[in-house]
């Protein structure tokens, strides 16, 4: 049996259905150089769609690891030849829907991939609270709350003080979709201007040459926004894909740290 045939018959001990569509059944101008993971809609059901290029010929995809009651694998991308690591990701179901996430190569265990792909504060809480097992894996623990990619982590010693409290204020990390804060408090970070061509946002000095040079520019619905500010949050979290989770008191904000295929922003 190939490898891509193992790989499908690991998604669907998963419950997942896995596509595998060659580079000559895709139109030129979104055919990737060697491949692509998506999440698809089939027949109104998700599916993870592998989109093999040109260059997928020198590509070999295995299951590391795969927790069929989690509904969670490790996929990872090896160069056929030297069997050399190119990419690791974690694939499996999150409250409503499937999704693939960026984890760093040499881990071959769903645990350790849940693990990596939190931000540096929230395993460094987690460590100051000692906490252990399944505890570190839940939505919900005394380090954090975690709804979608963002961490909520408790600061009882933040002061909002004389510092603007922002109502219903989005947050977001690149084209994502927004996720919805009832009241939202930033210190620092840097002013950006952000429209649907530039979703990580360009400084006020670029704005302002890009205008110079394509005044038509002036009309792409631009939205001033702030990158990697400290923020923190209270009140009830809302986004359309995920449970509302409602904060008691300030916490920190911060972003999950899974690895993107291209430079993404934290916007608020």
């Amino acid at each position: 049996m190939n490898t891509l045939e193992n790989v499908k018959e690991k998604f669907e001990a998963m419950g997942a259905r896995l596509i595998v569509t060659p580079a000559d059944q895709i139109r030129p101008r979104m055919r990737p150089r060697d491949y692509r993971v998506d999440i698809v809609q089939r027949r109104r059901h998700e599916c993870y769609h592998l989109i093999l290029g040109e260059r997928a010929l020198d590509l070999d995809f295995r299951v590391r690891d795969l927790r069929k009651s989690e509904r969670h694998l490790v996929l990872q991308v090896l160069r056929r030849y030297s069997q050399e690591e190119r990419e690791t990701y974690l694939c499996g179901h999150d409250e409503r829907h499937w999704f693939v996430a960026g984890v760093p190569n040499g881990i071959g265990q769903v645990n350790d991939a849940k693990q990596a792909s939190k931000p540096k504060a929230v395993q460094e809480r987690e460590q100051q609270l000692r906490l252990k097992g399944k505890k570190k894996h839940r939505r919900k623990n005394e380090a954090f709350i975690r709804q979608g990619e963002w961490f909520f982590v408790p600061d009882t010693r933040f002061d909002a003080g004389n510092l603007p409290v922002l109502w219903k204020e989005p947050i977001r990390r690149g084209r994502g979709s927004p996720h919805v804060v009832e009241f939202l408090c930033r210190a620092g970070g840097e002013r950006v201007y952000v429209c649907r061509s530039y979703p990580n946002g360009i400084s006020e000095k670029s704005y302002k040459e890009l205008i110079e040079r394509k005044p038509a520019m002036r009309s792409a619905g631009w939205r001033v926004m702030v990158r990697d500010a400290a923020v923190y949050a209270r009140g009830c979290i809302r986004h359309k894909d995920h449970a509302t989770v409602k904060l008691n008191g300030w916490h920190r904000v911060y972003v999950n740290g899974e690895i993107m295929p291209e430079p993404m922003a934290f916007l608020d």
